[in-house]
């Protein structure tokens, strides 16, 4: 059987590309990176936001402030972190402690957050 594919759009000003949404200077020191959460239990994928960060900042730093701005009623629920490289394949991520850089994180990147326990 058929599964249906999401596709989430964001419109971006004419002649611009993703890197609009940075500060001026940073493209080269940080990355815009896009947050899906996907809940375990529901069985559902929804699109959380996205936010920049800086590529020296740790995975564990970046997940804590994108779940306190963008799921504020998570931020103290276990979440594990994924990275999503394409539909068929993602990747665990447990360093939290690992720079953005070191994980080769690159503007558009999706880290999927999963929700795994009662909520």
């Amino acid at each position: 059987p058929s599964q249906p594919f999401h596709c989430f759009l964001e419109e971006l000003p004419e002649g611009k590309d993703a890197t609009y949404l940075m500060p001026e200077g940073e493209q080269e020191h940080a990355a815009l990176l896009i947050f899906k959460l996907y809940d375990c239990l529901k069985g559902t994928l929804t699109y959380a936001g996205h936010t920049v960060a800086c590529l020296s900042s740790t995975l564990g730093d970046v997940v804590k402030g994108a779940r306190a701005e963008l799921l504020p009623g998570l931020e103290n629920e276990a979440l594990l972190v994924y990275e999503e490289l394409t539909p068929e394949d993602v990747r665990l991520r447990q360093k939290e402690g690992t720079p953005l850089r070191d994980l080769e994180m690159q503007v558009g990147d999706i880290l999927v957050l999963e929700r795994w326990g009662p909520g």
